[in-house]
């Protein structure tokens, strides 16, 4: 019988750990997707907000913080559940209330609020009124428009349906999968009712 060479072990153990780093993400958010759709057989039924289905893992973007030079991409927006909201123009009241309702559902997290982070794409600055310390802004502008957050979002959730609620709130997860939407007339209450169950389901972000 022929012994493994160390440098042949060394060899599968470094497979062993490529696969583990790209593999088991998947999985992750493989068990969390259907522990919310998994309920009495019939899909979704746990969720209050809209499951993208499947888990939509976001590709690389480069955009700028809104009034700095610092960039931010995917790496940035990892290991948090990230509420993204997009908007364009003044914040007027259905944008002030899309930020109200997020900030109200992240405080309503308690001890877990650490875990998740609120993430405004505008192409506008806010006003005093509206701007907080633990919102983080990014440029509309990104990549030519191609690669960008909002690009990707509208590409995997549909033009139609991204444009029919420009108010509507988008979830992240810790992998960077984009994995929920959450319709601007969703009740605070149930939007947290989601948030708390995939906290709960999850043991990473």
């Amino acid at each position: 019988m022929t012994e493994t060479s160390p440098s042949k072990a060394l060899g599968r153990t470094k497979l062993i750990a490529v696969f583990s780093v790209f593999a088991v993400p998947f999985l992750i958010a493989t068990f969390w997707f259907n522990d919310l759709k998994s309920a009495g057989g019939n899909a979704g039924s746990k969720a209050n907000g809209e499951l993208v289905d499947p888990a939509h893992p976001l590709e690389e973007f480069t955009q700028v913080e809104l009034e700095g030079a610092t960039v931010s991409s995917l790496a940035d927006i990892k290991d948090q559940w990230t509420l993204l909201y997009f908007h364009d123009g003044a914040c007027a009241e259905r944008c002030s209330k899309a930020l109200y309702d997020s900030r109200q559902v992240r405080v309503s997290l308690g001890r877990e609020m650490h875990r998740v982070r609120r993430l405004l794409v505008t192409d506008t600055p806010l006003t005093d009124e509206l701007r907080e310390t633990h919102l983080q802004l990014l440029t509309a502008g990104d990549d030519g428009g191609e690669g960008g957050l909002k690009a990707q979002v509208r590409q995997e959730v549909g033009a139609e349906l991204f444009d029919a609620d420009p108010e509507q709130i988008y979830l992240v997860d810790p992998l960077g999968n984009l994995m929920m939407r959450f319709p601007s007339e969703l009740p605070q209450k149930l939007f947290l009712k989601d948030l708390k169950v995939l906290l709960k389901a999850s043991r990473i972000g």
